[in-house]
């Protein structure tokens, strides 16, 4: 999925970015809520993401971060940064892809990992998931996540610098 990424100067001016359709679900899912989303660049400190999931009563067991909140209703921001030689419109198939994933509930509970390939993920460190800022809010009729991923993070997992 393709997607422009604008920079933005504070976290409102989120709203002003395209909208991105959530289509990519668990195989398991039996619902499939409607799920959208905006991403932006916050200057200076990272790229900052709000979701939407038009669901009501999600499931919300788990409380804390690195618990299985896939198990849970949850909302997943994935990231696969592919190497150089890769064009950008063919997907990453290869193992020497650097991964970042980040699933959050409806507590904002978050489970957050990164590494080379699939099955070498690591946790995000527990002053990176302050830095995040995670916060999820459920109201009559949906719920919505909002979290950073901080330059400092990208800058030490992958050697991203700022973006411009």
């Amino acid at each position: 999925m393709g997607y422009q990424v604008h920079t933005i100067l504070a976290k409102e001016e989120v709203l002003n970015c395209p909208i991105f359709e959530v289509s990519h679900f668990m195989w398991t899912c039996q619902v499939r809520p409607q799920t959208f989303g905006r991403m932006g660049y916050l200057k200076g400190q990272g790229l900052y993401i709000q979701m939407t999931c038009l669901e009501s009563s999600p499931k919300r067991v788990y409380q804390n971060h690195r618990e299985n909140v896939y198990q849970d209703s949850a909302m997943e921001v994935f990231f696969a940064f592919p190497d150089a030689g890769l064009q950008q419109s063919e997907p990453p198939e290869n193992e020497d892809v650097l991964y970042l994933n980040f699933e959050v509930n409806a507590n904002g509970a978050m489970y957050a990992q990164y590494g080379i390939g699939r099955h070498n993920r690591q946790f995000i460190t527990a002053e990176e998931y302050v830095l995040t800022g995670v916060k999820a809010v459920v109201a009559a009729d949906q719920w919505t996540v909002e979290l950073l991923i901080p330059n400092e993070l990208l800058q030490r997992v992958g050697g991203i610098a700022e973006f411009s």
